[in-house]
């Protein structure tokens, strides 16, 4: 079994993919057979290639090889060539610019790209009859014009306002479109509506110019909110290199063909741009506002995706943060309940020392009530002594004898009852401790 293979490599020149009439390529040492048929304009035509693989008429290689340069680009008629994977390569997908093509030629690649599931199909520079004949020959499809950009577009920027965006990432951000004059508008709004057509917000801050700076002075909280500045201007072309020095975004530079004889169709300020004495300005080519859209589409992504990244990494610390507190939280949980255990088992185990015999407690308690009944019988007979000493006041030296022998008496005897009570006090204090 011989396998045809493709040494080349991808950078072969495929001539074309005819119905019928095989592959033809150049620049191969080892290239497929001219002979061999490989139709791949259709899902038939990609069934009979893996056929041929199965087959073992075709090398897996040299069918992939085929198959990359089958989808990278779809054929409309002789005169176009849709780039298929332009948005997969680029982030922005092909759009068709529609000057020097004739009505049918956009409409008919516009509804190839349709037809393909694209939903941001949309033409640049597309005068006003020219839309008018494109959308005569598309009437299943609701295209919008937008005049002053001059853009024909699938989507509606007026429908679309009040839904929710899809893409909540590029949302976040925003770009700021101004212009010097009136008269570059016309650029501005190419710049501005594809934007908004990908889903960016969009400030527009027009008729700014430095002939009278002190408009733009006033709207430089715009520029600060914004992550990105198109500054479209011609006649000296001065405008940039200002906004330059009042953002730290970068300032994204537009000259237009607007200006006098000596303005040269925009190369004058074209060169002023390039020579910006702020830095942080680029430039792109004389009226290309739709170039200045799709570099400030890159650029938000960037950003974007940077944001993403932050915000994964910030995410990653605050669960780890969050995980060491429920750790640490739950060891001293832990250490507490271990302590108040312990706690617990001391305290069992001294009252079970101090805890004295039921019949040395009664015993006890019978001495303290002997105790007290000697104490009222000691009050008793003082009492009794108090009388006599009253009724013989007139025999003072004998009283006074007796009266000491008295104190005497009762001071041993109170001394013997607080001794015996503080120590049967202090026993029971124990024992209820």
């Amino acid at each position: 079994m011989r396998f045809i293979g493709v040494s080349c490599s991808r950078n072969l020149a495929l001539l074309r993919f005819p119905r019928g009439n095989g592959l033809v390529s150049k620049g191969c040492a080892a290239g497929l057979s001219t002979s061999s048929s490989f139709p791949l304009a259709d899902k038939t035509s990609i069934l009979e290639l893996l056929q041929r693989v199965a087959d073992g008429k075709v090398s897996p290689h040299a069918a992939m090889e085929l198959y990359n340069y089958a989808v990278e680009y779809q054929e409309v008629g002789h005169f176009a060539k849709i780039d298929t994977k332009r948005e997969a390569r680029t982030g922005f997908p092909e759009v068709v610019y529609a000057e020097s093509k004739t009505p049918e030629q956009v409409a008919a690649i516009m509804k190839v790209m349709i037809d393909g599931g694209e939903n941001n199909v949309m033409a640049s520079r597309v005068t006003t009859q020219a839309a008018a004949d494109i959308q005569a020959l598309m009437p299943d499809q609701h295209l919008t014009y937008y005049e002053v950009p001059r853009i024909l577009a699938l989507k509606s920027l007026e429908k679309d306002a009040t839904k929710q965006l899809q893409d909540a990432d590029k949302k976040v951000f925003t770009a700021c479109v101004l212009c010097a004059g009136t008269s570059d508008l016309p650029v501005a709004e190419e710049a501005a509506v594809t934007l908004e057509l990908a889903d960016y917000c969009v400030t527009r801050v027009y008729d700014v110019g430095v002939a009278g700076i002190h408009r733009l002075l006033r709207n430089q909280h715009i520029l600060r909110a914004s992550d990105v500045a198109i500054c479209v201007a011609g006649m000296d072309g001065a405008l940039p290199g200002v906004v330059g020095g009042l953002t730290s975004a970068p300032v994204i530079a537009v000259p237009t063909s607007v200006g006098y004889g000596a303005a040269f169709g925009g190369l004058a300020p074209l060169l002023t741009m390039l020579n910006a004495c702020s830095p942080g300005v680029g430039v792109v080519n004389i009226d290309n506002g739709f170039g200045a859209a799709v570099l400030a589409d890159k650029q938000l992504k960037r950003i974007a995706e940077f944001g993403r990244v932050h915000g994964t990494v910030v995410q990653k610390a605050r669960e780890y943060v969050s995980s060491m507190e429920k750790l640490l939280v739950s060891q001293l949980l832990e250490e507490r309940a271990a302590l108040r255990a312990q706690a617990e088992e001391y305290v069992a185990n001294t009252a079970t020392e101090n805890v004295l015999p039921e019949h040395q407690v009664d015993g006890l308690k019978h001495h303290v009530t002997g105790l007290k009944k000697k104490v009222e019988k000691l009050e008793w007979r003082v009492d009794v002594l108090r009388s006599d000493m009253e009724q013989n006041h007139q025999e003072q030296h004998p009283a006074i004898l007796f009266q000491d022998k008295m104190t005497e008496e009762r001071s041993t005897g109170e001394l013997e009852i607080c001794y015996s009570i503080s120590i049967v006090t202090m026993r029971m204090d124990t024992n209820l401790q």
